[in-house]
C-alpha cells in the first residue's frame, strides 16, 4: 500500500523536477537584447523550409549595428536595430559568386525574410525571428553553439596613410585557393561597412570539416565604394590553416588602393 508519505514525497520531486526544466529552458528562451543578438547566427529555417545542407548561409549582427554574414550566395550587407521588442532589419546582397540554383533561390527567399523580420526571441537556444504577428521568418543557431567551429581572425591594414570614406563596404573570406584557374571555394566571408584609416577587425568562423585534405587556404579582403567599386584590395597571399584547422588563428591582411 501507498503510504500518504510516499505520495506527498514523489510530489515534491516531480515539483523540483518541473522547476529544474524551466530554470533551463528559461534561461535559453526569451526575448533578448542587443548582446544577446549580436554575433554570428547558422541559419536552419527560412520562412519554415530547412536550409540546403552544408549552405553557407549565415547572419552576423555585429556591435554597432551593421549586418554582415552569407545570404548562400553572395554576402550580406546593412544595417540592424532593437528599440525594446522592435526589431528593425535592413538587409541587401553585397555581392554573388557562382552559384547553383537551389541555393539562388535560397537567397531570394532569404534576404526578404531578413527585412521582414520585427521580432526576436530564443527558443531553447535557437534564434527565432518573427514579424509583428508571430509569423516565423528565419531559425538559427549560433555559431560554436550546435556546430563544432574554428575560427580565423585578424585585421585589416592599409598599406598607405589614407583614410576610407564613409560609406565603402569591406568584405573578408576565406577560401580554398588549391586549384589555379578554377573558382575558388570560399569557407567563410564577412561584411560590414568600414571608414577610417583602420585597422578593421574582423573574424570568420568556419567549420573545420570543410577544410580536409591539405588543400592551401587563404585569407584575402576587398574594400568597395557606395557604387560597388573596388577601392582597396589585398595582392599577396595570407596563407591560413597551414597546420589544420584552429580553434583560433590570427591572419592580418594589408590591402593596396586601386588607382584609377
Amino acid at each position: 500500500m501507498v503510504t500518504a508519505i510516499e505520495v506527498i514525497a514523489v510530489g515534491l520531486l516531480l515539483a523540483a523536477t518541473v522547476s529544474c526544466v524551466s530554470s533551463s529552458d528559461a534561461s535559453e528562451s526569451g526575448s533578448v537584447g542587443p548582446t544577446q543578438l549580436e554575433g554570428a547566427w547558422t541559419v536552419e529555417f527560412v520562412e519554415g523550409r530547412p536550409v540546403i545542407d552544408a549552405s553557407a548561409a549565415h547572419v552576423v549582427f555585429w556591435e554597432g549595428g551593421s549586418i554582415g554574414g552569407n545570404a548562400s550566395c553572395g554576402s550580406l550587407r546593412g544595417s540592424w536595430s532593437l528599440d525594446g521588442e522592435s526589431l528593425e532589419v535592413k538587409a541587401s546582397r553585397a555581392g554573388r559568386t557562382k552559384c547553383v540554383p537551389a541555393l539562388l533561390e535560397q537567397e531570394e527567399r532569404l534576404v526578404p525574410a531578413l527585412r521582414r523580420a520585427e521580432r526576436a526571441a530564443l527558443e531553447n537556444g535557437l534564434l527565432v525571428l518573427t514579424t509583428s504577428d508571430g509569423d516565423e521568418v528565419m531559425r538559427a543557431s549560433r555559431r560554436g553553439s550546435n556546430h563544432d567551429t574554428a575560427k580565423v581572425r585578424g585585421v585589416i591594414e592599409l598599406t598607405e596613410p589614407s583614410e576610407v570614406p564613409a560609406g565603402h563596404t569591406l568584405r573578408v573570406t576565406l577560401a580554398d585557393v588549391s586549384l589555379m584557374d578554377v573558382m575558388s571555394t570560399i569557407l567563410a566571408e564577412t561584411t560590414g561597412d568600414v571608414s577610417g584609416a583602420g585597422p578593421f577587425p574582423y573574424e570568420l568562423p568556419f567549420d573545420p570539416a570543410r577544410a580536409v585534405g591539405g588543400p592551401s587556404f587563404s585569407v584575402s579582403a576587398r574594400i568597395t565604394d557606395p557604387e560597388g567599386r573596388l577601392a582597396w584590395i589585398s595582392t599577396s597571399s595570407n596563407a591560413a590553416l597551414v597546420d589544420g584547422p584552429k580553434e583560433d588563428e590570427t591572419v592580418d591582411v594589408r590591402v593596396e588602393s586601386v588607382k584609377r
